[in-house]
């Protein structure tokens, strides 16, 4: 009896252990203690494509899915880019080549998409032609900027439905041709049908900014390039920003985060960004620094003279501390594991500073903000 005892105490010893060990992050001199980290899915690799858009936000998805008890999936960012360039070319064309028509673009997009085609599992459609391994759409963005541009550059009355044909043409050959039907688990399915099955309603998410060029609790289209689809986007002031980021975490779900890594102060080698109060000339400190006090009014400054712009999406799972006490945000990124397996450390400022939207579930939102 005493050795079932203690063989018992011994085990719950070593499990609180690996709880604390697991609650410790060090990276280059910063040393973080987690406060809070979501159970996601598998860190994946966008590779030599710009869909970082379509990958942050089907991670989002996933993570959603385990929240509500669904379990775990591999969902198919390709079958969401195949299905979205369509009605982008076509916006683009409509507008006579007055838009924006890149392989970029936002959360929303995700969620039209599967509003209107469903979602399938990785397995089934992965993007990737027999025998390949590596997504490289160099070849099909140029391809797809050739069409949009030689037809919304014909004359008056020439231009001709040939286009969309040729679209769905190119996307089928170099990303393989989406099936109509398939088997998951022994069941056959749609995409929509998989979707039902799923019970996921992208009607329950929403994108949220904070900007002082329009009214505070309204929505706005946000001057965004890759805003091509003019979504709007409920703006709140940036207490009220940070206070919904902080709520939603706490409360168990997770967000979609599109903003700016084009900062000297992103340090991708390592997986940290912060805004320190002076310049590290593009080598990280060999420990936190003070950082600057983020405001209103420089975070309007920094939209309005373009120092902050949108360049990348990534998924928020969590938060943590430094030793100074400072609050770093976990996220998921989708350019492989090689560097901090994954994860970026998004200081509390630079979230502050270089956020410039985000997508959540709007049931998370605390009732006091939410004025729609």
């Amino acid at each position: 009896m005493k050795l079932i005892r203690y063989l018992l105490f011994v085990f719950f010893v070593v499990l609180w252990c690996s709880e604390v060990v697991a609650q410790k992050t060090n990276i280059n001199g910063y040393h973080f203690t987690l406060e809070k980290l979501l159970k996601t899915t598998t860190v994946k690799d966008q590779q030599q494509s710009s869909t970082c858009w379509s990958f942050a936000t089907i991670s989002f998805i996933e993570t959603e899915l385990i929240r509500m008890g669904k379990g775990e999936f591999d969902l198919s960012e390709m079958f969401i880019v195949h299905n979205t360039y369509p009605r982008k070319a076509e916006q683009f064309i409509r507008m006579q080549g007055y838009n924006f028509f890149t392989p970029g673009g936002q959360a929303h997009d995700v969620m039209t998409t599967i509003k209107s085609f469903g979602i399938m599992p990785e397995n089934i459609f992965s993007g990737l032609l027999e025998n390949k391994t590596y997504h490289d759409h160099t070849t099909l963005d140029k391809i797809l900027k050739t069409i949009v541009d030689s037809t919304a550059n014909k004359k008056r009355g020439e231009v001709s439905p040939r286009w969309l044909p040729s679209i769905n043409k190119t996307l089928d050959s170099c990303l393989g041709e989406v099936p109509k039907y398939f088997k998951y688990q022994g069941e056959n399915y749609t995409s929509l049908s998989f979707m039902n099955m799923l019970q996921f309603n992208p009607d329950d998410y929403i994108e949220i900014t904070s900007y002082t060029h329009h009214p505070y609790n309204t929505l706005f289209v946000l001057e965004d390039k890759f805003n091509w689809a003019s979504a709007a986007y409920y703006n709140v002031c940036l207490t009220d920003f940070m206070t919904i980021i902080d709520s939603v975490i706490n409360k168990g779900f997770s967000i979609v985060w599109d903003g700016d890594v084009s900062e000297v102060e992103y340090f991708a080698n390592i997986g940290i960004a912060v805004v320190p109060l002076k310049s590290m000339e593009n080598k990280p400190s060999e420990k936190p620094e003070k950082e600057k006090i983020i405001t209103e009014t420089i975070r309007q400054a920094a939209f309005d003279d373009h120092s902050t712009t949108v360049d990348h999406l990534m998924h928020i799972v969590g938060k943590a501390k430094d030793q100074n006490g400072t609050t770093y945000y976990i996220v998921k990124n989708s350019w492989g594991n090689a560097v901090n397996d994954g994860f970026v450390y998004l200081s509390k400022s630079y979230i502050e500073l270089k956020t410039i939207a985000i997508m959540i579930n709007k049931h998370a939102i605390p009732k006091s903000i939410w004025k729609i």
